[in-house]
C-alpha cells in the first residue's frame, strides 16, 4: 500500500497534541496576574517541556517515514499504536503540572513517554525485518543507529522515575535533557547520525543474500 495517506493523518494528530498541550494553561481569579503566572507556573514549564517532547517525536516520526517507501496493514497498525501513545501525553502533562512534586505525577509521565519511545522503536524493528517496504536509502547501520537512538532514552525515562520519590527536580531535569539532546546541536549526536563515508548497500538487498 502507498503511505500518502499516512503521513498526513499522522501529521494532523500531531498538530492537534501540541494545540490540547495548551488547554490547560488557565489563569486564577484571585490576585494579580503576575501572582497568578507565578501560581501557574509549573503548568507552564511543563507545556513548554512537553511542546518540545511532542516535537521531537513528530521529528523522529518524519525521519521515519523518509525510509518508508510502502507499507501493510500490520506497519499502519503500529503507526496507530505509536499515535495513541502520542495523543495520550497532554493528559500526564496536565497531572504533572498540577502535583509537579508528587512521584506518581513524574511516574505517570515517564511512563507515557517510555510507551511512546517503545511504540516508535516497535515501527523501526518492524521495517528493519521487513526491508522490502523501505527505500534504498535504510541500509544495515542506519537502522542499527535509528533503534539506538530511540531506545536510548526509555533508560533515562526509568531511572528518572525511579528517583522521583526522593529528587522530583531532578527527574524533571532528566525530562528536558532528552529532547534538548536531540534538538540542540552537539557533536555526540551529529557523530551518530552523520552519513557513513564507506559506500552500503540498501537493507533489503541483504536481506536477498
Amino acid at each position: 500500500m502507498e503511505k500518502n495517506r499516512v503521513e498526513p493523518y499522522s501529521d494532523c494528530v500531531f498538530s492537534i497534541v501540541a494545540t490540547l498541550l495548551v488547554i490547560e494553561l488557565k489563569l486564577p481569579d484571585t490576585g494579580t496576574v503576575f501572582h497568578s503566572l507565578g501560581v501557574i507556573a509549573p503548568k507552564l514549564l511543563v507545556f513548554v517541556l512537553s511542546f518540545l517532547i511532542v516535537s521531537m517525536y513528530w521529528v523522529a516520526h518524519h525521519s521515519l517515514f523518509n525510509y518508508i517507501a510502502k507499507v501493510n496493514r500490520n506497519l499502519l497498525w503500529l503507526n496507530n499504536l505509536n499515535l495513541l501513545s502520542v495523543i495520550f501525553l497532554p493528559f500526564p502533562a496536565s497531572v504533572w503540572g498540577s502535583h509537579p512534586l508528587d512521584p506518581h505525577a513524574v511516574i505517570l509521565y515517564g511512563g507515557a513517554l517510555t510507551l511512546a519511545n517503545i511504540t516508535l522503536s516497535l515501527m523501526w524493528f518492524y521495517i528493519t525485518e521487513h526491508p522490502e517496504l523501505a527505500k534504498d536509502t535504510l541500509t544495515a547501520r542506519v537502522a542499527r543507529r535509528a533503534r539506538w537512538l530511540h531506545l536510548t532514552p526509555i533508560v533515562a525515562y526509568v531511572f528518572a522515575m525511579f528517583i522521583s520519590y526522593w529528587l522530583p527536580y531532578l527527574s524533571a531535569a532528566i525530562f528536558l535533557v532528552v529532547p534538548g539532546f536531540y534538538i540542540v546541536p552537539n557533536p555526540l549526536f551529529q557523530h551518530i547520525t552523520r552519513a557513513s563515508n564507506v559506500a552500503e548497500p540498501p537493507l533489503h538487498d541483504l536481506r536477498k543474500k
